[in-house]
């Protein structure tokens, strides 16, 4: 048996456990609120033992939180409760060494058991945690580094780079072999969401490149072939080049730093660490291209502004219209005003 399955078995026992605790905590509590002073010191002699297994329940419910599944336990609601749940634990080993002192806080401790049995409450009625109770599969979400998701999203970028820019075959070539990829990707993309068993087949076959949301949403990597043909069939060379760079590796490393390093939120899905990250890789491409690989390269103070123009096309383009994929948008808005301003830059 996975550890999956056994975390599935003992979660809802756990979990009993947790409640039941935190209601006693809340019955007693609202005891001692309410007493006189003789009734007060009594009641907390009184209830001091049935509260001593509570940091052992509390780190029984933490372990079970953190055996759950990697692309769940790393889910922000997730990582509230286990953060609140760590406090509690603190602040009622603190109170238990302060029950017969003066230094007891009743109110402190009833904020705290409150705030965690309402957290508790809504992980427990929580979607994903239902679907995890029923055995389904749970998908990654941005939340989570899904690396095999990384490497195909660059490598899939880099590919249709050489195949379009560096092979040397001629378009008919070309789309010889990427259309029939191209009409496969599609094909499968639409009988999945006809049909819910090839759905569940993909999502149970590509899981680990695929996020919760796509289950029954347009899949990424659909919009992302989607972009790339398009920027390809509109657009010069130069600015498919620098676009398909600007998707294959800019937004990679937006991605990864934002998920490790991400401490300050400009929106619900990006950080000021992962948008200086994109502009400062993008400019780095776009000197790159603007550069070296270009057939008209730039002197070095264009190069330079050219550089951090292109730098802040591509990581506003990333951040922008939080509602549309990413691998759709970025691309769709980078071309353009990598366009434009090769133009005004007369790259070619």
């Amino acid at each position: 048996m996975t550890q999956a399955s056994l975390c599935t078995a003992d979660f809802p026992q756990v979990s009993l456990s947790l409640q039941d605790l935190l209601e006693q905590l809340q019955a007693d509590l609202t005891l001692l609120a309410g007493g006189t002073t003789e009734a007060y010191s009594n009641l907390k002699k009184q209830i001091q033992s049935s509260w001593e297994e509570g940091p052992d329940i509390i780190q029984r419910y933490r372990t079970a939180l953190h055996d759950l599944p990697k692309e769940l336990k790393r889910r922000a609601f997730i990582k509230e409760v286990a953060q609140q749940l760590e406090s509690l634990e603190r602040e009622l080993k603190d109170s238990l060494a302060k029950f017969k002192s003066t230094d007891f806080s009743l109110k402190n401790l009833q904020d705290r058991v409150y705030r965690t049995a309402e957290q508790v409450r809504a992980l427990e009625e929580h979607a994903l945690i239902q679907k995890f109770l029923k055995g389904e599969k749970i998908l990654g979400s941005r939340e989570n580094i899904q690396w095999e998701r990384k490497i195909t999203h660059t490598f899939l970028g880099l590919s249709f780079l050489y195949l379009f820019v560096y092979s040397g075959w001629s378009s008919a070539q070309v789309w010889t072999l990427a259309g029939p990829f191209m009409a496969l990707a599609f094909t499968l993309e639409l009988a999945r969401h006809l049909n819910p068993k090839i759905n569940n087949w993909v999502w149970h076959v590509f899981g680990p490149m695929m996020r919760e949301s796509e289950k029954t949403r347009v899949n990424a990597a659909v919009l992302y072939i989607l972009s790339m043909a398009i920027v390809y069939l509109i657009f010069p060379i130069e600015v498919a080049m620098l676009t398909l760079l600007f998707i294959a590796v800019g937004d990679t490393v937006a991605g990864l730093v934002g998920i490790y390093w991400g401490r300050h939120k400009i929106s619900s899905h990006v950080s000021a660490e992962g948008f200086l990250a994109c502009f400062a890789t993008c400019a780095l491409l776009a000197a790159l291209c603007a550069g070296v690989l270009f057939k008209s390269t730039l002197p070095l103070a264009p190069l330079i502004l050219f550089s951090l123009l292109g730098g802040l096309v591509g990581a506003l383009a990333e951040s922008s219209l939080q509602k549309l994929d990413d691998n759709l948008v970025m691309p769709l808005l980078s071309a353009p005003a990598l366009w434009g301003l090769m133009k005004i830059f007369n790259i070619y």
